[in-house]
């Protein structure tokens, strides 16, 4: 975990990449404990579940998967952490 500094970056960044699950998921959810509010998670992972577990993780918890692409066999997924706790 990496975090970034500057405007419209992401507060943390993962990189999940040779992780098979449910190491990604894990990753994620201690990143999000780490962020307040609003603020944006960014994960890198090539595990081709991650996209489906990550999503049916915020949707569950409340947090917004604001943006995924996919490269090269690599996920780029934009997490913001929910406004308030489920």
């Amino acid at each position: 975990m990496t975090a970034e500094r500057g405007s419209g970056a992401a507060a943390l960044t993962i990189d999940a990449r040779g992780l098979r699950c449910p190491r990604p998921l894990l990753l994620v959810r201690q990143g999000i404990a780490r962020l307040a509010p609003g603020e944006c998670l960014k994960v890198y992972a090539d595990d081709p579940h991650a996209p489906y577990d990550l999503e049916v993780y915020c949707l569950r918890s409340g947090h917004c998967l604001r943006a995924e692409r996919a490269a090269g066999g690599v996920f780029e997924l934009v997490i913001e952490k929910a406004q308030a706790a489920r």
